[in-house]
């Protein structure tokens, strides 16, 4: 009997060892064929504009874990998911030392992820009440951060430690997309049809726009960027303007359409260090890269829930690394990408 078992458990051993070595040789000729490797757009053999760098769904893909403490009360309450994970992040944008904040109005928050620190927490608090369907954030030189809340009519004002500070809400219908811009906030008022200007103190100083289809009206603006001057998702009607500091109206570009180039359901915007020019789009599953006058350069992403797929892509933050952060908002993730300045050979 002794000798049986020393038979099979050497018998055993080999056998892992081979599992082992092949299991290996495997991963290495995978890796050295390119199949594990991010997707790039275009794809080869061109030269790639467009790499896809990954994903945060919940903290622990920045290396936070729920305390202790946190892991025994989900437990209590029966909360199988953990507490920062993402539900519909539609909003996103980021300070200068790496924190990202992310608007869910379906879980009424902002989530905070500190990559650097590998840190997470929420805010769900305003200054009057609570978060009801927060959609748009964006930070100052301050640190102050601007939160848009729908649902609730307001922009909630928070000091550099997330207290809160104050609301605007005054006139406000349905605000949504917001830029701090030269010391400005800049708010869009999506049920309004214009953009409302404001003071970091909360005083209004103008607005800008109305309802209809002429350079400098709206039809349901949604989101904006401060990047290269100011540059507005003018969603029904189906394109982009861009303003100078006076607001002024300086190029609009697109149309309605079911081929690349044009847009079916624009959301998010953002700007590159060359001034490209990155458009969401939630009917298309994809993000469409324009240059500066808007001609039509490349389009990545498509339906699904792989790598560099999409379901309703929404808000998008591009950091002073070129990093592209968008709202993957069905798939309750936010992807990452990079953009390649100059290709890489």
């Amino acid at each position: 009997l002794k000798r049986t078992y020393v038979a099979l458990w050497s018998r055993f051993s080999l056998l892992q060892f081979f599992v082992i070595v092949f299991g290996c040789l495997a991963l290495l000729l995978s890796n050295a064929t390119g199949q594990d490797a991010h997707p790039v757009w275009p794809p080869a053999p061109a030269n790639p504009r467009i790499r896809y760098v990954g994903s945060i769904a919940s903290e622990r893909d920045i290396g936070s874990e729920p305390s202790w403490f946190e892991k025994i009360w989900n437990a209590i309450i029966g909360k199988t998911n953990s507490p920062g994970i993402l539900a519909q992040p539609v909003g996103i944008s980021g300070n200068d030392v790496g924190v990202l904040f992310v608007a869910d109005p379906v879980s009424r928050c902002v989530h905070v992820f500190d990559p650097v620190e590998e840190t997470y927490e929420q805010i769900r608090d305003a200054s009057s009440g609570w978060l009801q369907g927060p959609v748009g954030v964006t930070c100052d030189s301050r640190n102050h951060l601007y939160v848009s809340d729908a649902d609730a009519g307001r922009v909630t004002v928070y000091d550099a430690s997330f207290t809160p500070l104050f609301d605007i809400s005054d006139g406000l219908i349905r605000p949504t997309g917001l830029a701090v811009y030269r010391d400005m906030l800049y708010v869009v008022d999506s049920g309004a049809h214009l953009i409302r200007v404001y003071d970091t103190e909360g005083r209004l100083l103008e607005t800008v726009g109305r309802r209809g289809s002429a350079p400098g009206e709206f039809n349901f603006p949604l989101f904006l960027t401060a990047a290269a001057g100011l540059k507005v998702v003018d969603a029904l009607n189906f394109r982009i303007q861009s303003f100078d500091a006076d607001m002024h109206v300086v190029s609009v570009f697109g149309s309605a359409g079911d081929r690349p180039g044009t847009f079916a359901r624009p959301k998010g915007i953002g700007v590159d260090s060359d001034g490209n020019v990155y458009v969401s789009d939630a009917l298309f599953d994809a993000v469409q890269v324009f240059d500066s006058s808007g001609t039509l350069l490349l389009v990545f992403g498509q339906t699904g829930s792989g790598e560099g797929e999409f379901q309703s892509p929404n808000g998008m933050y591009i950091d002073v690394s070129d990093r592209i952060h968008i709202c993957d908002a069905l798939n309750g993730r936010v992807q990452i990408f990079e953009y390649l300045k100059g290709g890489t050979e």
